[in-house]
């Protein structure tokens, strides 16, 4: 099993943060086949094979994605795209 754990700054209100948060959701969703729900200020998803969590809080973005085996093999490109999504998406 693999585990992805990205925290990203960011300056944006929490507002924002949401919205762009809501918008990764629904990326992951579309690729991923992924469900979610909102619980608070984070958000909690599952598929067959991965799970994790979205954590926002005020100035920064914790996210944390376990994989099982046959999704371990995507670890590098999952990670890579999240992590770009929040550099492009939610700035220092």
């Amino acid at each position: 099993m693999a585990v992805i754990k990205i925290s990203h700054a960011h300056g944006l209100p929490e507002r924002e943060t949401r919205a762009v948060l809501e918008v990764l959701v629904t990326k992951l969703q579309d690729e991923y086949q992924i469900s979610s729900v909102w619980q608070g200020s984070h958000i909690e998803f599952h598929r067959s094979g991965a799970s994790g969590t979205v954590v926002m809080h005020p100035h920064k973005v914790d996210i944390e994605i376990k994989l099982g085996m046959m999704l371990s093999m995507f670890e590098k490109k999952i990670r890579s795209a999240i992590a770009e999504f929040c550099t492009e998406n939610l700035p220092h």
